[in-house]
């Protein structure tokens, strides 16, 4: 049937470079039936079977080709990848770094190292390998934007745009690192900037719903929601399931005051990957007869947006269910005040029994609440039983002004929303006022490295859970705070409050307005540009300087107007 092995094998190579992978599959099986120790030919069929889809037939050539030829650099890396593909990440990366001993300048088993040691969560080990990669070849645009990738993953955003804009130098015209530098200049407040490399990627490729996606974003960023909304209708039309695109809608419907369209769009959140429903006995409530009946409600996210809804378990109840709640720990004592909350736990063991459970921010698609008509009555979280009198300093005449200048540092958007400690000492100038420090967390370090603990008690430090927070709060005659939980308890309370907020802000605070329909004792501060908390701070303290002057005169009442 066939000539000599060596006239068959290169039969089999034109073959396969013809793209014709069965003629190929047949002269290599020939040879290497002829020939089980030829690694050539073991290598060869091993490429093609896994080419034509059969992954664990090439694996087993592939094995036998590494085996017989350990000096053989493709031999190790096409190893190596049917490994990755099989979920063998160990022993791939093992293959990838003997193919790097023999040629340290693989490019590809550089690249394919460096995403399983990713795969690995050996993550240091895959910067030190995508290092190595781009001295060997620096003119690398992917290698760039995959490292950068990697580095803005583990929040060294500077260092990820400095590889981004290189890579653009080398190649001006890459949708990739486009579409990633664009990311990142968004979410550090370069929006104008980004949103044209969003429209270079749609140039370069119309049909890339990330470009439009991206754009989407930005737009959003800027308020403007209805250009936003087109721009993430172009992704869905390209890709239906875009998850960017769908939860970009979402954000932009809630900012724009659409809330029953948005909360509809919101459930998008579950397939994103970074969040999953627990796995709670009985069966999910989707707004259907509850009279009778135990519903367990739950935090899905942040402490701020359980303290936010939890407003809805009054609603929940009314319609005859028993609501118990679970939530993370810190907050329990606080949900536990909240009127027809039977019980609040952090382990659903300390719970009674329940038939139905549903998660806090699902309850506002089963009420039909719009932006008019949000349950806004306070206070619908009341004091625990705790008394902190004696942390509060006496200040003779003044009124007493609680501080926090730093959300959680592991929040994605943290680096805006806070604005650090040395941007709110302007307030300290303000005559008739005594500031207390309710800050938690590494960021209270910042009262003694400025030198102001003498002007700003630390009360924070002293905080045990949000019941602590809550009584102090009591005690408190105003509270100045970044958006961050605590601004979600001082409203549940009824306290007053002055949120400041980022230029991009969070979707529950709207677009152009200085008060929450969540709650009316707050008054929100916005920058006007991205990253200027300068001019947030000059407002706000015009501000308290009248409500200090009008405290002092006995007009308190206006301070959250």
């Amino acid at each position: 049937m066939y000539g000599s092995l060596q006239n068959t094998f290169e039969e089999g190579l034109r073959f396969h470079l013809s793209g014709d992978l069965e003629g190929a599959i047949s002269r290599y099986s020939h040879v290497v039936s002829s020939e089980p120790q030829n690694a050539q030919a073991c290598l060869n069929l091993g490429v093609a079977l896994r080419a034509k889809g059969f992954r664990e037939e090439g694996l087993k050539c592939l094995e036998r080709a590494a085996r017989n030829a350990p000096d053989n650099v493709d031999a190790q890396f096409n190893f190596g990848n049917a490994l990755r593909d099989a979920g063998r990440h160990e022993e791939a990366a093992d293959c990838y770094r003997r193919a790097l001993d023999l040629w340290p300048g693989h490019l590809r088993a550089a690249r394919n190292l460096a995403i399983t040691y990713v795969q690995l969560q050996r993550v240091d080990e895959a910067i030190d390998v995508y290092g190595t990669a781009i001295r060997n070849h620096p003119d690398s645009a992917d290698l760039l934007n995959e490292l950068g990738v990697l580095l803005w993953r583990q929040r060294h955003r500077d260092a990820a745009i400095a590889l981004y804009e290189r890579s653009l130098a080398i190649q001006p015209e890459y949708p990739p690192t486009l579409i990633n530098l664009g990311i990142a200049l968004n979410t550090v407040g370069g929006h104008d900037r980004a949103l044209d490399l969003y429209r270079q990627a749609m140039r370069l490729k119309p049909d890339l719903p990330a470009a439009y996606s991206g754009a989407g974003q930005v737009l959003v960023s800027l308020g403007h929601c209805e250009e936003a909304l087109e721009a993430f209708d172009a992704a869905l039309t390209l890709d239906p399931e875009n998850l960017d695109a769908r939860m970009g809608r979402a954000r932009a419907l809630f900012l724009s005051g659409r809330l029953e369209e948005a909360w509809e769009a919101y459930v998008c959140r579950w397939s994103s990957g970074g969040l999953s429903q627990p796995n709670l006995p009985g069966r999910p409530w989707q707004g259907d007869r509850l009279a009778g009946q135990t519903i367990l409600l739950y935090a899905e996210q942040g402490l701020g947006d359980a303290l936010q809804f939890a407003r809805y378990a009054p609603l929940v109840a009314s319609r005859g269910a028993t609501v118990l709640v679970l939530c993370p720990e810190p907050i329990v004592s606080v949900i536990r005040s909240v009127p027809s909350v039977a019980a609040a736990a952090s382990t659903t063991p300390s719970l009674p029994r329940f038939d139905l459970h549903c998660s806090f921010l699902e309850l506002p698609r089963f009420f039909g609440i719009g932006l008019e008509a949000v349950p806004s009555n306070v206070p619908y979280i009341t004091l625990p039983d705790r008394t902190l009198d004696e942390r509060l300093p006496t200040y003779k005449s003044k009124l007493k002004v609680g501080l926090v200048w730093s959300g959680n540092p592991r929040h994605d958007n943290d680096h805006n929303r806070t604005c650090g400690l040395k941007a709110m000492i302007p307030l300290l100038s303000v005559p008739g006022i005594g500031c207390y420090s309710l800050q938690v967390g590494p960021a209270a370090s910042e009262i003694e490295k400025l030198g102001l603990l003498p002007l700003i008690p630390d009360l924070g430090s002293s905080l045990q859970d949000f019941g602590d927070t809550a009584a102090t709060l009591v005690h408190l005659d105003l509270l100045v705070s970044v958006d961050t939980a605590i601004v979600h308890l001082a409203g549940a309370l009824g306290r007053p409050v002055w949120t400041l907020l980022p230029f991009a802000p969070d979707w529950r605070w709207l677009l152009n307005r200085d008060t929450s329909p969540w709650y009316p004792t707050m008054r929100l501060f916005r920058q006007t540009r991205p990253g200027d908390w300068s001019s947030v701070v000059s407002e706000l303290k015009r501000y308290l300087s009248r409500y200090a002057a009008e405290a002092g005169g006995g007009c308190a009442s206006t301070f959250g107007t």
